[in-house]
């Protein structure tokens, strides 16, 4: 998501050459690594060449941004995010990976979203997030009336 307003930016600006060059760039180097890699790896070789592909032609537009338009999408509170994100994930991991079956099915996303959603609030990352609560805890509250 962090990057996915770059094709709108350039495609409307005076670069909108570089956003043709770019896209046909992401296209040079996903075909052939696709081929490479589903003969190395199998099935997932076309996930890891997406990876790589996408990383490359994301970053070259990131930084074309940056350098033209002095504009970043991403600050401080992303990597905040992302290290809770991570987090949780691995606090809900080990906590649960000894469940199968539908009780793992349920409770992972469960635990998941509660770790998240709680230490987002907690260390207050989105200003965002305190509104929508209180909103949704207002008409959970009224409805109960």
């Amino acid at each position: 998501m962090g990057s996915g307003v770059n094709a709108q930016i350039i495609g409307t600006s005076v670069y909108w050459r570089f956003e043709l060059w770019t896209s046909i760039l992401l296209t040079a180097l996903i075909i052939p690594l696709s081929y490479t890699l589903t003969v190395r790896y199998g099935i997932i070789g076309p996930a890891i060449a997406n990876i790589i592909s996408f990383t490359i032609y994301n970053y070259i537009r990131f930084h074309f941004l940056w350098k033209k338009f002095n504009m970043q999408p991403f600050s401080r509170k992303t990597v905040e995010v992302i290290l809770v994100a991570v987090g949780a994930y691995f606090i809900t991991y080990f906590a649960l990976k000894s469940l199968n079956g539908l009780p793992a099915l349920i409770l992972n996303p469960l635990m998941f979203s509660g770790i998240f959603i709680t230490m987002v609030y907690q260390l207050n990352i989105s200003p965002d997030v305190k509104p929508i609560l209180y909103s949704m805890k207002n008409r959970f509250l009224k409805r109960r009336q």
